[in-house]
């Protein structure tokens, strides 16, 4: 969901409201009012619309059978990985632990509740749930987006690319494939980064280039990335998120995961700029 200005918090910048993460939504969310009503969504964004439909209907389903049987496990787990798809985390969380309680061994809930943790921001929790989820029968495969990038928040970059990949290989799909661009660019690895991301570009996928426009600011590509935020957003959320944005390549590793994936800024003192990194042009991006 968009929102119009930063939420302050204690020290240089410590919490905004998850604004940086904005870049990585696409839809026509990013286009002006006076547009919305006349813009179709993209095929990105049609799917997570439907995603979204989908996902109340499993939810409206499960709470029905939670007030027939508080204890149904299964009925839990689907209300969790609902309320994940609904980026409900808190809920989920709720729910799956109810269903861990009342099932501790299904592995299943174990890799929910992984992912549930991943989006809580605890990485630490989401790989230990992800490691009894494997070791309870769990295919790996199920895990390895989300595993990835719970690796990147700890600054793991190479653990999490190699996730990322096998993921990629097995599954292929646009959020992965972002998430793995931006793993690359936090690397320093640009042209890799937007290697990946190039058939979202030409798509004009804007999820993707809002992607870009983060790898080029993690780069020190700070005019580039400008141009990108200034064409892809109204006016007013661009200029509450340039000046955040511009200060990325001052980021850790981790820290510049946090502020892409969860608009994460650290407070206190940042270190220094990272020299720019030369790349290739890309396709223009789509005017808002």
């Amino acid at each position: 969901m968009w929102r119009s200005k930063l939420t302050a918090g204690p020290g240089r910048a410590a919490r905004y409201g998850g604004a940086l993460a904005l870049l990585l939504l696409s839809g026509v969310a990013g286009l002006p009012a006076q547009a919305m009503q006349a813009a179709q969504p993209d095929p990105a964004t049609k799917a997570a619309m439907d995603k979204r439909t989908a996902a109340r209907t499993l939810l409206s389903s499960a709470l029905a059978r939670i007030a027939a049987n508080a204890n149904d496990s299964t009925a839990l787990l689907d209300a969790g990985r609902a309320s994940i798809d609904l980026d409900d985390h808190r809920t989920a969380l709720s729910f799956l632990l109810r269903a861990e309680q009342a099932n501790p061994r299904d592995g299943a809930v174990k890799a929910a509740l992984g992912a549930a943790m991943v989006h809580l921001e605890n990485p630490t929790r989401a790989l230990d749930y992800f490691g009894e989820a494997q070791l309870l029968g769990v295919p790996e495969r199920v895990m390895l987006s989300d595993r990835a990038l719970a690796r990147d928040l700890l600054g793991q970059q190479e653990a999490a690319q190699r996730d990322y990949q096998l993921a990629l290989s097995i599954a292929p799909n646009d959020e992965t494939q972002r998430r793995y661009a931006l793993s690359l660019g936090i690397s320093g690895e640009v042209d890799r980064a937007i290697q990946t991301l190039t058939p979202q570009l030409r798509a004009q996928n804007r999820a993707a280039w809002r992607s870009r426009a983060m790898i080029l600011a993690m780069n020190g590509r700070d005019k580039e990335a400008a141009e990108v935020v200034n064409a892809t957003l109204p006016p007013a959320l661009a200029q509450n998120i340039l000046p955040y944005l511009v200060q990325m390549d001052r980021l850790n590793p981790a820290q510049q995961a946090a502020a892409a994936h969860f608009g994460r800024f650290p407070s206190g003192e940042l270190g220094p700029k990272r020299k720019p990194v030369q790349m290739a042009a890309a396709t223009p991006p789509p005017v808002a």
